[in-house]
C-alpha cells in the first residue's frame, strides 16, 4: 500500500534534510575553501526513489523541496492509493464524526492537482494497482480519464475508482466510466475493476474491451438489463461479480452461452424483483436483501449459498426451508441468517437437503427463543458433517461449532 510502512517513517524527509545540514557544517569546519559534500544527493536515482517509497504519497511529495535534484525524484511504488489522507492529510472518519462532512471545492482542486503532479513524475515501468477514493463526479471527467489512460499505459491489473467518499454524492452527476479508453483485443492487462458511484454503460461496439476482466465489483452503479446482458455476454473471462446498493432491472438475468462466472454476490440492490441465474460454472451465490423470486435454471456446480433476507416474514421463511432445497438439490454448503421477528420460528415441515454437508446458522433471537427448534433443520440434512452456530441475544452472543 502507499501509506507509510511503519511508525516514524513520516519523519524520514526531516531526517534527510538534517543530514544535509550537518554534512555542510562539517565541511565548513574543515576549511572555507572546501565545497560542501552532499552524500545523500549523490546517490543514484534508483536508490533515492527506493528511499521515498517508504513514505506516504503526501510525505514523498513534500520531500521534493529538499533540493533541485529531489524535485524530479519519484518513489517507486507498485500500488498507488490516492485518498483524502494520502493526498491531503485529512482523516475523513474523524472529520465526518464531528459533523463536518463537506469536501470543499478547494480540497477537490488540491486533490486532483496532487494526483496529477504525482503521476506526471512517476517513473516506474509497471503498476500493479491504482485506487482513487474521493468524491468526484462527471465534472472531473478530464482528470479521471487522464488517470485511467496512465493506468492502461502502465499495464495496471487492478483499477479501483471509489467516488462515493462523500455522503452528499449525487446520482445524477456520476462519472461515466470510459470503456473506449480500454485497449482492444488481448493487449489489455486489466483483470480487476471496482467502480463505486459511477456509470457503466458500454455500447455494443465497446463492450468487448471488458473481455480481460476476471473480477467486476459494482457499488452504487445503476444497470439496466441491456447493459447487464452486454457485460455478461462479452466478459468471457469473468469469474467474480458483485452488485451492491445498485439499481437493477425488475428481472435480472444472469446468463450467457459462454459465461464462466463462478461467484455471484448481490447485496441490497433496488428495483429488482426476480433473478434468473444460469451459469454452469457457478459455485457460490450470496444474497442479502429483501425477499425476491429466484430461478436457478442451469447451475449444476452451485454448492455454496448464503442468504440473509431483510424483512423476510412468511414468504422468506418458506423459501429458506423449502424452496432452496427444491431449487438446488446438489447444495453442499448453506449459510442462513435467522431472526426472531422475521424468519423464526422454523416450520415443522422442511424439505430435505439431500446433499448438504455444511450448515452455518447466524441466529438473532429474543431471550425466550428455544434453540431446540433448530433440530428440525438438522433432521432435514441427513448427510450433514459440520454445523456452525452463532447466536446473538439482545445482551450477549456466543458461537459454537459441531
Amino acid at each position: 500500500m502507499v501509506a507509510g510502512k511503519g511508525k516514524g517513517k513520516g519523519r524520514l524527509a526531516m531526517a534527510m534534510a538534517e543530514c544535509e545540514v550537518e554534512q555542510e557544517g562539517l565541511d565548513h569546519d574543515r576549511g572555507n575553501d572546501l565545497k560542501p559534500i552532499d552524500r545523500l544527493t549523490e546517490m543514484p536515482d534508483d536508490i533515492l526513489s527506493c528511499i521515498l517509497s517508504f513514505l506516504s504519497i503526501r510525505d514523498s511529495v513534500k520531500a521534493r523541496i529538499l533540493s533541485r535534484r529531489w524535485r524530479y525524484i519519484c518513489p517507486f511504488m507498485l500500488n498507488l492509493d490516492f485518498d483524502l489522507h494520502t493526498v491531503l492529510g485529512i482523516n475523513y472518519k474523524a472529520r465526518y464524526s464531528n459533523g463536518d462532512s463537506d469536501i470543499s471545492w478547494e480540497d477537490k482542486s488540491k486533490f486532483v492537482s496532487g494526483v496529477d503532479q504525482f503521476l506526471e513524475l512517476y517513473n516506474g515501468q509497471k503498476l500493479d494497482s491504482l485506487r482513487i477514493c474521493f468524491c468526484l463526479g462527471n465534472e472531473y471527467t478530464g482528470y479521471v480519464d487522464r488517470w485511467i489512460r496512465f493506468a492502461i499505459i502502465m499495464k495496471t491489473e487492478k483499477l479501483d475508482l471509489d467516488f462515493s467518499a462523500s455522503p452528499e454524492s449525487q446520482s445524477n452527476n456520476l462519472y461515466d466510466f470510459p470503456c473506449q479508453l480500454l485497449p482492444q483485443g488481448d493487449s489489455s492487462q486489466l483483470k480487476y475493476l471496482c467502480l463505486k458511484s459511477c456509470n457503466l454503460g458500454p455500447t455494443p461496439n465497446l463492450v468487448s474491451r471488458l473481455n480481460s476482466l476476471k473480477s467486476l465489483d459494482l457499488e452504487h452503479v445503476p444497470l439496466n438489463q441491456s447493459c447487464a446482458n452486454s457485460i455478461l455476454s462479452s466478459c468471457l473471462n469473468l469469474e467474480w461479480l458483485r452488485l451492491k446498493n445498485s439499481i437493477l432491472p425488475e428481472t435480472l438475468c444472469i446468463h450467457g452461452p459462454s459465461l464462466h462466472l463462478k461467484i455471484l454476490i448481490v447485496h441490497e440492490c433496488y428495483g429488482v424483483e426476480k433473478f434468473e441465474i444460469s451459469s454452469i460454472g457457478l459455485t457460490t451465490f450470496e444474497y442479502i436483501g429483501k425477499v425476491k423470486n429466484f430461478s436457478f435454471l442451469d447451475v449444476p456446480r452451485l454448492e455454496k449459498v448464503h442468504i440473509r433476507f431483510m424483512v423476510a416474514y412468511e414468504r422468506g421463511t418458506q423459501y429458506m426451508f423449502n424452496g432452496i432445497a427444491n431449487d438446488l438439490p446438489r447444495l453442499q454448503t448453506l449459510s442462513l441468517v435467522l431472526t426472531t421477528d422475521e424468519v423464526l420460528p422454523i416450520p415443522a415441515r422442511i424439505t430435505r437437503f439431500n446433499s448438504l454437508k455444511q450448515l452455518e446458522l447466524f441466529v438473532m433471537v429474543s431471550s425466550d427463543f428455544n434453540l431446540l427448534s433448530l433440530t428440525s433443520l438438522l433432521n432435514a440434512s441427513p448427510l450433514l458433517q459440520k454445523l456452525h452456530l452463532s447466536v446473538s441475544h439482545q445482551n450477549h452472543s456466543y458461537e459454537d461449532e459441531i
